[in-house]
């Protein structure tokens, strides 16, 4: 039998992500903050340290999601040249859906 604390634990450790997805999207890395999390979530910054020990192990969670985003669909293919590769990331960035918008954006603002 599943413990339901786990799973209720589990579910607002991704809520946190997305949660601070959508934040540092739209608002950039210098906006993050534990308050804004909690505020998006209807929860108290002790919850949040209740399952993240700080700010940079939500980041840290924030990057995996983002690489696990970007790398799953390469993995697997068998491309045949580089230009093959190449092309496959261009039509899947061409084709985003808003969240993947909102995931490469988060990449870039990381690396600036």
């Amino acid at each position: 039998m599943t413990d339901l604390r786990i799973i209720k634990g589990q579910e607002m450790k991704k809520n946190i992500i997305h949660a601070s997805i959508d934040i540092l999207s739209k608002d950039g890395i210098e906006a993050i903050s534990s308050q804004k999390i909690a505020d998006k979530l209807n929860t108290s910054k002790s919850n949040i340290f209740h399952h993240f020990k700080s700010i940079e192990n939500i980041l840290d969670e924030v990057f995996d999601t983002i690489l696990s985003y970007m790398i799953d669909p390469i993995i697997g293919h068998n491309f045949t040249s580089l230009e093959n590769l190449i092309n496959f990331i261009g039509n899947g960035i061409y084709n985003l859906n808003d969240e993947g918008r909102k995931l490469y954006v988060i990449t870039f603002q990381l690396y600036t």
